[in-house]
């Protein structure tokens, strides 16, 4: 993933430098910044050193005279009206998380970034029942790769249930169904900058409604996991999706990973059995079954030392598949 370069400059440089200080300690975002107080000053270091994108409340005059004549600009605003007049600007006492989405929202619009390999896994909870826990094993995911991870990529947790809590920015899954639709450019950078950071990895919460999401497609979602596995910002993508979000349960099959928490009651072992014959008679085959894991979760919750038992039994061959469970219900 391609780490960008961001110069700030403010005259007040408690301001500046306590920005570049967070910016630079995120260790999750492709950001290097530098600060300057000075505009002279900044615009010496632009003469000779590209950088991606410029924070400065004014460019001093001869910047067209530098390597960096094209790089982008995002002004930085004394007052909330002069904001509002303008399209690339921020109001200066913003929170420092509003600098980082704005930045992103900027680096976003570029037509490509350099792309990583395609390594990061993809995770779907996805259950017939409702109260099973599914939720609380997906933020648990998040939770346990977030920990896991030593690389400047983390998780990111994606609510698609039917009627979800909306959290941070209402529309951010509204958009990022957008984005999906049109096989948006840079969708791992887009995912970041609507994102909110609230339990140490990123989250954008369910949409309103799950009606938007049944619009999607089986290419729709292959699209999205395979790009942003190839771009590389996100090691961990973890879906929680509702059990009418779904259009087709076939688009579970593009998951590298699928868990299904179950209940274990006798109303709910019917609709269990009822929801595997459904399966059964979709014929996605072994292979796909075999990554698809029936699991049950208490109602207290799962920790992360659970997670990591679940992982782990997973990774060693030790959980029941689906594919078991449809050969003992034929």
């Amino acid at each position: 993933m391609k780490t960008y370069k961001v110069v700030l400059c403010d005259h007040e440089e408690g301001y500046v430098t306590a920005l570049m200080n967070y910016m630079n300690r995120m260790t999750k975002l492709p950001v290097v910044a530098m600060a300057f107080t000075d505009a002279d000053e900044m615009l010496m270091y632009l003469k000779e050193h590209k950088v991606d994108l410029i924070l400065t409340e004014r460019m001093p005059n001869g910047i067209e005279n530098t390597v960096n004549r094209a790089s982008k600009i995002l002004y930085i605003y004394a007052s909330q009206e002069s904001v509002q007049e303008e399209n690339t600007g921020i109001f200066k006492y913003s929170p420092a998380s509003e600098y980082v989405r704005s930045m992103l929202q900027v680096f976003s619009e570029e037509e490509q970034v350099v792309q990583s390999g395609g390594y990061g896994r993809c995770i779907a909870v996805y259950s017939p029942h409702g109260r099973c826990g599914k939720t609380m094993l997906a933020k648990g995911l998040c939770d346990y790769y977030c920990r896991q991870s030593m690389q400047k990529s983390g998780s990111i947790y994606l609510g698609m249930e039917e009627y979800g809590c909306r959290m941070g920015d209402e529309h951010a899954m509204e958009e990022l169904l957008y984005y999906i639709k049109q096989q948006a450019g840079n969708i791992s950078m887009r995912l970041k900058a609507l994102a909110v950071d609230q339990y140490g990895y990123d989250m954008i919460g369910s949409h309103g409604s799950y009606e938007e999401l049944r619009e999607l497609t089986g290419g729709d979602i292959k699209w999205f996991l395979e790009t942003v596995r190839q771009e590389g910002l996100y090691e961990s993508v973890i879906m929680d999706i509702g059990s009418g979000s779904l259009a087709d349960l076939n688009i579970l099959q593009y998951f590298d990973v699928v868990y299904l928490p179950r209940l274990q009651d006798s109303d709910s072992e019917q609709k269990w059995r009822t929801f595997c014959m459904t399966l059964y008679n979709k014929e996605l085959g072994e292979d796909v079954w075999n990554r698809w894991y029936p699991v049950y979760i208490e109602k207290t919750g799962i920790s992360y030392q659970e997670v990591h038992k679940l992982e782990l039994k997973r990774e060693q061959g030790e959980l029941r598949t689906m594919f078991m469970e449809l050969q003992d219900i034929r």
